[in-house]
């Protein structure tokens, strides 16, 4: 008899089954509302309150008009690697089309989402953000709610 591991069908079935305990990081918006859905649901039974919070980069609108959306989809996708850098394992983010970030904090205290939010806010205005050779800075601002809120 030879032993072997497990079909990949009945991994990703277990992976999908757990999938909350272990999903973490960037998620489409059909996802991050799953997940917030999830989080009200157990603070309402009782549990322990999270955070969400908005990140949201002043130039975007300004850049988005002057170089276009696929300009700021690619810089996007490089302040997504700042977020995702200060975030913990267990936030969930989203990119909004607008170009808003939002983050989930699942499982810690809404005190410690707070600080990496503020951690991610200076580090994107610390940076020099390169467009099409022009060197610039951006404002970030950021809003913090806890769900009780």
């Amino acid at each position: 008899m030879i032993n072997r591991a497990p079909d990949l069908s009945e991994v990703q079935s277990r992976l999908e089954r757990d999938r909350r305990r272990y999903s973490a990081g960037m998620v489409d918006p059909d996802e991050f509302a799953t997940e917030l859905a999830v989080e009200f649901a157990r603070r309402e039974r009782g549990g322990r309150n999270c955070g969400l919070a908005s990140i949201s980069i002043f130039e975007i609108a300004g850049i988005r008009h002057r170089y276009g959306p696929e300009y700021v989809f690619d810089l996007v996708t490089e302040l997504m690697t700042v977020v995702l850098a200060h975030l913990g394992p267990g936030d969930v983010v989203n990119l909004a089309e607008s170009g808003e970030i939002l983050v989930l904090g699942r499982d810690s205290p809404v005190g410690d989402l707070v600080k990496r939010v503020e951690d991610v806010c200076r580090e994107i205005a610390r940076r020099r953000w390169d467009a099409e050779g022009e060197q610039l800075l951006f404002t970030p601002s950021a809003g913090v709610a806890t769900l009780d809120d």
